[in-house]
């Protein structure tokens, strides 16, 4: 493979490597340096699907080549996850249900921590829909407005269901937690309209992303009582 180059490679249906669906076949070792951009092409994805897209009679050498970062996958839907772990041995790529969807897609970057040093974790960053932990996501952080007192938060973040174990919280403070503990006024959000504790929230457009959720949540002016402050976060919880 070529220094940087990109390759696309389509799986449309399940059988014969290089028939059914492209693959790379090398009669001799592999140096990946660059990317791969998987389709689906028609694919109808499905738990227990694998796909040997790379077929080397030599070791796979991946010193220039990040799984995480530079094979690109599409998104599944469905709670269904994409196993790379095998990737790197033996070039297989399969669909599994459930498992770890975080472990997936940080290739090893650490939930509670910040790899790229834009000031948000990569446990945040993926459920705020981040393609990679390289990706800056401050970007994705939420737009907050106030209507009638209210404060409002608005973001695009994960489904339940592509979440794993790992929660999504909304929490808020009259004074950022000084006095008026963050922890005491917290709400896990839904991937649908509806009433969470005080929050309300509502879905304003829909996501192109099956995976992904537009929502705005909506604090009422009470909370702030007695005063008129309110402050808002969202924070990404990894549980086992």
């Amino acid at each position: 493979m070529a220094p940087t180059s990109t390759i696309a490679l389509q799986l449309a249906a399940t059988g014969t490597r290089g028939v059914d669906y492209d693959a790379i076949t090398v009669s001799d070792s592999l140096a990946l340096d660059g990317t791969i951009t998987v389709s689906l092409n028609g694919l109808t994805p499905a738990n227990g699907q694998s796909f040997d897209i790379i077929d080397s009679t030599g070791p796979i050498d991946v010193t220039n080549f990040t799984v995480a970062t530079d094979l690109i996958l599409p998104a599944l839907g469905g709670g269904l996850v994409w196993d790379t772990s095998a990737f790197v041995s033996t070039g297989v790529v399969s669909i599994s249900a459930g498992g770890d969807p975080y472990a997936t897609w940080a290739g090893g970057a650490v939930f509670d921590e910040d790899d790229n040093n834009d000031g948000v974790d990569n446990g945040l960053a993926w459920m705020l829909g981040a393609g990679s932990p390289a990706e800056i996501a401050t970007g994705r952080l939420p737009a907050v407005t106030q209507t009638g007192g209210n404060l409002e938060i608005s973001f695009t973040c994960l489904k339940v269901a592509g979440r794993g174990t790992s929660v999504l919280k909304l929490q808020y403070s009259k004074d950022l937690g000084i006095t008026d503990a963050w922890a005491g006024h917290e709400v896990t959000v839904p991937d649908a309209a509806g009433m969470v504790g005080s929050v309300t929230f509502t879905v304003p457009t829909v996501n192109g992303d099956p995976d992904l959720v537009d929502l705005k949540a909506s604090i009422p002016a009470s909370e702030a009582a007695p005063g008129t402050t309110l402050f808002g976060r969202l924070m990404g919880v990894k549980q086992p």
